[in-house]
């Protein structure tokens, strides 16, 4: 039975001047590497995509200091 994920990557706002950052596909791929000997699985399946975070860093919970 193979391993099924879906990985969602966000991008952000970050440092100064301010760059966007995102998630590169080499992350992608080192994570499903990781995954993929981590397991005992035959086969890790994966969907992926990226989306903006709204929220700007830290990202804490709400109400921490």
């Amino acid at each position: 039975m193979p391993l099924r994920v879906r990985l969602i990557g966000f991008t952000y706002r970050w440092g100064t001047p301010p760059r966007t950052v995102a998630p590169t596909d080499r992350d992608f791929r080192l994570l499903l590497s990781w995954l993929a000997r981590a397991y005992p699985v035959a086969e890790v399946q994966s969907g992926q995509g990226v989306v903006a975070a709204t929220a700007a860093p830290p990202f804490g919970s709400p109400g921490s200091t």
